[in-house]
């Protein structure tokens, strides 16, 4: 039950009304240049183990709505440049296990509405540069 997506210059996800992805098992994202998603409803990602994010290059995620990330196990977010989260309504990112997020470059969130970080295990940010 293994979803990747392996992508070396563009993966670009554009939907208005719901991008749902859901796996039991390992959820795998790779690209070196740019990981772009935009919606302008509902972005959730629920993974029961391993969600792991790895860019070189920009991570941009927009939303217009809600963003919500449920994760029962680890949740990593590796990126070295660049790493934006952009939503005007709420960013919720829920954990039961591990939430990761490393960064060597600049982390940014932005939000109009509700931030909003729950965690049952571990938070951990860790960043070289500059944490906004």
């Amino acid at each position: 039950m293994n979803l990747t997506i392996k992508t070396r210059p563009v993966l670009i996800v554009n939907t208005w009304p719901v991008l749902t992805v859901k796996t039991r098992g390992v959820l795998t994202v790779k690209t070196r240049i740019v990981l772009t998603v935009k919606t302008r409803a509902v972005l959730k990602i629920r993974t029961r183990v391993v969600l792991t994010v790895k860019t070189r290059a920009v991570l941009i995620i927009k939303t217009c709505a809600v963003l919500t990330v449920k994760m029962w196990a680890i949740f990593t977010v590796k990126t070295r440049p660049v790493l934006t989260a952009k939503t005007r309504a709420g960013l919720t990112v829920k954990t039961r296990g591990v939430l990761r997020v490393k960064s060597w470059g600049v982390l940014t969130v932005k939000t109009w509405g509700v931030l909003t970080v729950k965690t049952w295990g571990v938070l951990t940010v860790k960043t070289w540069g500059v944490l906004t």
